[in-house]
């Protein structure tokens, strides 16, 4: 009677694994049709001259965070993040281009930015 439950677990357990592999297979292919309508999309945008800004990597930063001495982020904390926002730009920047007619509207090179920027954490 044991061998024969222990069987029938090992037969469950593959059932399982087999359905599970159909169900991974049918979401991959889900997300493949979808992917390709959304190139579509944007195709035909493009030919209307509506292009969108393509999104720029996220970065791995925990939101409303503050620093190891400021214990569940109770005090305020200002934060300078001029790097991040000077190569977010002319990230942002050089993918940016606008189409009218038989020109092309693009930014070869950012020069020079100038400011400043921070964020502020206050619970």
């Amino acid at each position: 009677m044991d061998q024969q439950n222990r069987e029938n677990a090992k037969k469950a357990v593959e059932e399982a694994k087999e359905k599970t592999g159909e169900q991974k297979q049918k979401y991959f292919d889900d997300a493949k049709v979808k992917e390709a309508e959304m190139k579509k999309a944007e195709a035909e945008k493009a030919k209307l001259n509506q292009v969108p800004l393509k999104p720029v990597s996220k970065q791995n930063v925990n939101a409303g965070t503050g620093s190891v001495w400021n214990n569940n982020s109770y005090h305020w904390e200002q934060k300078s993040v001029d790097k991040w926002s000077e190569d977010t730009l002319k990230k942002v920047l050089s993918l940016f281009y606008f189409k009218h007619e038989n020109a092309t509207f693009k930014i070869a090179e950012v020069k020079d930015l100038k400011g400043e920027s921070s964020v502020s954490i206050r619970k």
